[in-house]
């Protein structure tokens, strides 16, 4: 809700009224609010009420230079030891997103990405690096990508680089295309954001948002 503008920044709400917004108890809302707290999107007051973090559009770059470097070097290490089988995986999720695309089916592509890049982080076999990109990652919602125009065909072709550098065992080729993978979707997700307002902050702050 706050990555697509539900809740714009600055915009306030306790969890009693998220909750009813939500159709659920206030328990598990607290609990994700506490968690978005942690992470640095939501600010918590002393009256038990919450505030959106206003995000700029250099944390979302931090963000994904982040994602980026972590991606190139597991693509890099992958590149290295990647087997036959591997191979033969990766290029059916390849594959499989292509044909998703072709047909319009989000649900499907997305389910295909996740396998793709599956297939590259497994065969890296850095368990410590993997687990820092999935903190970076929680940032993005899942099936949030096939909200932003044009990502599918960008993203099918940054697939195939990576299939060939992979295919070839070129580990700085693999790390290249990893790494300008992720900036596409990056510059990509910075323009649908900019084309929603995302980065103004609401004209009355302390506005309720469940009302």
């Amino acid at each position: 809700m706050i990555l697509v503008g539900e809740l714009p920044p600055g915009s306030r709400a306790t969890q009693d009224e998220l909750a009813q917004r939500l159709g659920m108890s206030t328990m598990p809302v607290r609990k994700a609010l506490l968690q978005l707290a942690a992470e640095g999107l939501i600010e918590v007051s002393p009256r038990r009420s919450f505030r959106v973090v206003q995000t700029t559009a250099d944390d979302i770059r931090d963000v994904y230079w982040i994602q980026a470097r972590i991606a190139g070097e597991l693509a890099h290490r992958a590149a290295q030891v990647v087997d036959g089988d591997g191979l033969v995986e990766l290029a059916m999720a390849h594959d499989a997103f292509s044909d998703a695309c072709a047909a319009g089916r989000p649900a499907d592509q997305e389910a295909a990405n996740w396998r793709f890049h599956r297939v590259v982080n497994r065969a890296a076999a850095s368990p410590k690096l993997l687990l820092t990109l999935r903190t970076a990652l929680r940032f993005i919602p899942d099936d949030f990508y096939c909200l932003v125009p044009d990502w599918a065909p960008v993203s099918e072709r940054g697939h195939r680089r990576i299939l060939d550098a992979l295919t070839a065992h070129d580990p700085d080729e693999a790390r290249l295309a990893a790494e300008n993978h992720v900036r596409e979707a990056a510059d990509l997700l910075l323009s649908s954001f900019s084309a929603k307002g995302f980065w103004q902050a609401p004209a009355d702050p302390t506005m309720e948002v469940a009302r």
